[in-house]
């Protein structure tokens, strides 16, 4: 990996850290993330749903398109990159999510779909609820063997 010599200056004075792998869903949930430009994985796209992060969709191929519409659409946290963009376009719209209007929209409703994610994960919550119930059924079907 080629870097310019500018970042790795301000990566050495502590401005940043450049490694070969980090937990993308540890480095999402950091204070100092506010915007996840994504390919929209579904993963990625879980894991950024999660962390209350909005999305700047950049879908490449295959179900990722799919992908790409449910974040930008149905969820309402993501706004979609054209399929051939210049450098100019994607600097424009990261500063519109960052600090525009646009921006402010999607993190209200990124910050709604996380609070509905830990609401879902809480003891009690609909994931809990239903993970209990797998795991009741298996035991269930273990018992009658």
């Amino acid at each position: 990996m080629v870097l310019p010599e500018a970042l790795l200056d301000e990566v050495a004075r502590g401005g940043g850290l450049v490694v070969p792998w980090c937990p993308q869903a540890a480095v999402l949930k950091h204070a100092a993330v506010g915007l996840f430009v994504s390919h929209c994985g579904w993963n990625s796209l879980l894991e950024a749903t999660a962390a209350g992060q909005p999305v700047l969709a950049w879908p490449c191929h295959a179900e990722q398109t799919t992908n790409c519409r449910q974040v930008c659409e149905v969820w309402g946290n993501g706004a979609q990159l054209p399929r051939e963009v210049e450098s100019g376009a994607v600097a424009r719209l990261v500063r519109e999510m960052m600090a525009g209007d646009l921006g402010k929209e999607k993190r209200a409703k990124a910050a709604e779909w996380k609070a509905a994610a830990e609401a879902a994960a809480r003891k009690g919550g609909a994931s809990w609820r239903n993970v209990e119930r797998v795991v009741n059924d298996l035991l269930l079907v273990g018992s009658k063997q």
